[in-house]
């Protein structure tokens, strides 16, 4: 009987133990992770301000190609 203790005791302590090293890596990988997340959440926001710049140099773009299309033609009617 105590030799089938014994063994049940040394099983439950491996058993603990693999699972102390499971629980371990479970926080390690939930750190990455939340690591990665707010990685990820950063550009998301970077890209989000890049979009805006963009955006806001179309617009710019679009009203110098505005100006210089009427200067173009201001130009060719004093030529003429």
């Amino acid at each position: 009987m105590i030799e089938k203790l014994h063994v049940t005791n040394k099983v439950r302590h491996e058993t603990e133990i693999k699972l102390d090293d499971e629980i371990q890596k479970n926080k390690t990988l939930s750190d990455i992770i939340k690591e990665k997340d707010e990685i990820n959440s950063k550009r998301v926001e970077e890209i989000e301000e890049l979009d805006k710049k963009v955006i806001e140099l179309e617009r710019m773009n679009e009203t110098l190609e505005i100006k210089k299309t009427g200067l173009e033609r201001q130009f060719e009617l004093t030529k003429k």
